[in-house]
């Protein structure tokens, strides 16, 4: 399996556990968060989340107009962590930039309707064969 199908695999389990958590599921949520936390720890990640938020606070605005690479932004419309805003922004702000918008499920755009999916996967595909160099 390509690291592709294992982060699909990855999560397609927290996507489980997420609806095991939501439904409270027959066996509970105990096992269920330690399940998550066995394959994404949360612990020793907490001190370099909590960083990283203090450095984002004191970010001034970002130069993205001076960025002159290819740039593919992703967005969903349903992004409830980082916010479809934030993607029109940035593709407004970087000249020549390339915007997928993404139609369906939150922040982790790979879950929900399979022709969506592979809709966007074309377009992130069709980006790099245009963009990256073998």
């Amino acid at each position: 399996m390509n690291a592709f199908g294992w982060l699909l695999a990855v999560l397609a389990l927290l996507g489980l556990a997420m609806l095991v958590l939501r439904c409270g599921g027959h066996f509970g949520r105990r096992p269920v968060l330690l399940l998550a936390d066995a394959m994404v720890p949360a612990l020793p990640r907490f001190a370099g989340v909590m960083s990283d938020l203090a450095v984002q606070q004191a970010l001034d605005e970002l130069p993205l107009g001076e960025i002159r690479a290819p740039t593919l932004i992703v967005g969903s419309r349903h992004d409830g962590d980082i916010g479809y805003a934030n993607a029109v922004n940035a593709h407004d702000r970087i000249a020549g930039s390339t915007l997928i918008t993404v139609e369906q499920f939150g922040h982790f755009i790979w879950w929900g309707d399979a022709s969506v999916t592979r809709d966007f996967e074309v377009r992130i595909e069709a980006f790099l064969a245009d963009h990256v160099r073998p």
